[in-house]
């Protein structure tokens, strides 16, 4: 998964690498969510339901949507 945060940077997580690799390369994923640095950290603080920020296109999603589904799971 890959963390795109445009001019703030990007933050890549490959869990299928032992151990998961973390990094600020910008390579393929499976799954690219987009979005500012700031609406990140009111999800992950709760201000702001990722379902509501996606359906108002604070947050894209380009590839496997069911990871980024999996990721809202674990941010409420």
């Amino acid at each position: 998964m890959k963390f795109d945060f445009g001019d703030d940077g990007i933050v890549r997580v490959d869990g299928k690498a032992t151990p998961t690799v973390v990094d600020n390369e910008d390579r393929d994923a499976d799954c690219t969510v987009k979005m500012t640095m700031d609406d990140f950290a009111q999800i992950a603080q709760g201000k702001i339901n990722p379902r509501v920020a996606f359906m108002t296109g604070k947050l894209r999603v380009e590839g496997d949507v069911s990871l980024a589904m999996q990721l809202g799971a674990l941010l409420r």
